[in-house]
């Protein structure tokens, strides 16, 4: 009877310990967020505003100090935000549950001579948790966005 109840009480807390155990999450690797870009600032300017201003609402575009800004929007990620994982990491909630993220830009055009642009971009994202938390929570970027952008600068340099 005692090796019964052994037995029983060793399977019984794997149970208990075994349901605790989250699957590890697959993420995509982080991605690069600036880049130096082989053609001067003028170029590179008329290059990003023509890349972000066709897809985001631009706020700030100043071209003195190299900064420009889009405004927040709302991202298409889908039912309980599956496909948010392309652009952030998920922040680590219990039994939390999405339903929406938005995105606004932050990029820095900066000269750095003979012919080279440094450009660096900061997506900032907010994803909405809707079943423990109920608010808006940041999520940190992946760096997915950011690389798309700086591809196609590159790509447009030629």
């Amino acid at each position: 009877m005692r090796l019964f109840l052994s037995v029983v009480g060793v399977v019984l807390l794997f149970l208990a310990l075994g349901g605790c155990v989250r699957p590890p999450k697959i993420t995509a690797p982080e991605q690069r967020k600036e880049a130096v870009i082989n053609a001067d600032k003028d170029k590179v300017w008329q290059m990003l505003v023509a890349t972000v201003g066709m897809s985001l609402p631009l706020e700030t575009m100043d071209k003195s100090t190299g900064l420009m800004t889009t405004k927040q929007v709302a991202l298409p990620v889908g039912f309980n935000n599956q496909g948010m994982e392309d652009f952030v990491y998920p922040p680590e909630v219990v039994m939390g549950t999405w339903d929406g993220m938005r995105m606004s830009l932050r990029i820095l055009v900066s000269d750095i001579g003979q012919n080279k642009t440094m450009v660096k971009i900061n997506a900032s994202y907010l994803v909405w948790e809707n079943n423990v938390l109920k608010t808006w929570m940041n999520a940190p970027s992946n760096g997915s966005f950011e690389n798309g952008i700086l591809t196609a600068l590159e790509k447009g340099k030629r």
